[in-house]
């Protein structure tokens, strides 16, 4: 208002009404400019308000992500942890690991040395079993011919003994006729000199 034109007088009293017009027409061209202004003014409230809300609504969401950021925090850390833990647990597996690599290649070896061993014990068992199965025919067959043989002496044995047995039998009865023949020689020479005696004495 510091640039308003004043408001000159009248000739016969009171205001200049150009003066007063021109004063009116600024104004209403002021107020209009006023309203203008307000409007912009609330429009620009409104948008304030929202940039407001908005900014409240960000802030939220920023100390939501600020407090998921301090658990994703504590989280790698505890991961880190967690890694580092895995890590000696790991190198623990990888040593275990390699000694039992280890204990399966001495395990692999013993096993093949074993399953050598069995091939070369069930071959010496198959050769031994041959080996007795040709003994025991061997054995059987010269078992048979020994008991061909113990009969055919049996079977002579028992012909000698039959022909030993006649022969003695005979000569039994020889010793028997021979015996019958010695004592009636006997008897008659008793007889003989039973009567040699009477007749010396007479």
């Amino acid at each position: 208002m510091s640039n308003q034109k004043p408001i000159r007088g009248s000739l016969f009293g009171g205001f200049n009404k150009k003066d007063v017009a021109g004063y009116i027409e600024e104004l209403s061209r002021k107020s209009g400019e006023y309203r203008t202004e307000n409007e912009q003014l609330k429009e620009r409230c409104v948008e304030l308000e929202s940039c407001r809300q908005e900014l409240e609504n960000l802030r939220g969401q920023f100390d939501t992500v600020l407090a998921q950021y301090e658990e994703a925090k504590a989280e790698l850390e505890q991961l880190r942890a967690d890694k580092a833990q895995l890590a000696d647990i790991n190198a623990s597996l990888a040593s275990e690991l390699a000694a039992a690599k280890e204990d399966a290649a001495v395990y692999q070896a013993a096993k093949e040395r074993l399953a050598a061993l069995e091939i070369e014990a069930s071959r010496r068992s198959l050769e031994a079993e041959r080996e007795a199965r040709i003994s025991a025919a061997k054995i059987l067959n010269d078992a048979g011919n020994s008991v061909v043989e113990v009969q055919s002496a049996l079977e002579g044995i028992r012909r000698d003994a039959l022909r030993m047995k006649e022969t003695l039998r005979s000569q039994l009865s020889s010793l028997e006729n021979s015996i019958d023949d010695l004592t009636a020689l006997s008897r008659s020479k008793q007889e003989f000199l039973g009567k040699y005696t009477q007749t010396s004495d007479n």
